[in-house]
């Protein structure tokens, strides 16, 4: 029953230390495939976690990874592992931020989430979710001293485009950083 997670953090090992992706993505999809077999919901959460933060983050546009996210939390609080919900919950949010999702509307799920998480006791991904709120707020309150127009939606629009184009990956994203 191991096998599919074993999977997908060797793709994830691949892809981060040795830089071989297309080994990594082999592997983590043959993971996937056996995780099609499995009766255990709670492992379908856990492989569906590091198949989104190891693999999906490597190959598709933040927008996907975030969708990824949201469905390890689902799976998360349905099967009741709390940690698998809230670490879903928490890179939900920093995909979500990097998909370049409207700022006020970041800041309420990551506060939606934050209620959730802080029942649960996990305090440091409480702790990481509140940093991503304080930079949200940070950047909205840059591009609100910015001088642009107080148009609705504009800085919103100026956020996206400064942001990312729509069909970036992380490996792209981190090419135009460098």
């Amino acid at each position: 029953p191991e096998a599919p997670a074993a999977y997908i953090m060797a793709g994830g090992m691949l892809c981060y230390v040795l830089d071989d992706y297309d080994t990594g993505c082999r592997s983590a999809d043959r993971g996937m495939t056996l995780l099609k077999a499995s009766t255990s919901p709670r492992r379908q959460a856990l492989c569906q976690l590091l198949y989104s933060m190891d693999i999906c983050c490597w190959r598709s546009h933040f927008e996907v990874v975030a969708e990824g996210f949201a469905e390890a939390h689902r799976k998360g609080i349905e099967t009741g592992d709390f940690l698998v919900a809230s670490l879903s919950a928490y890179f939900y949010c920093e995909a979500a931020l990097h998909a370049g999702m409207e700022l006020e509307r970041l800041e309420d799920c990551i506060r939606g989430y934050y209620e959730g998480v802080q029942r649960s006791g996990l305090k440091r991904v409480a702790s990481g979710l509140l940093r991503l709120e304080h930079l949200s707020q940070t950047l909205r309150n840059g591009l609100g001293d910015s001088g642009l127009p107080e148009e609705p939606g504009y800085r919103n629009d100026v956020w996206l485009a400064w942001h990312m184009s729509a069909d970036q990956s992380v490996q792209e994203v981190s090419a135009c950083h460098d």
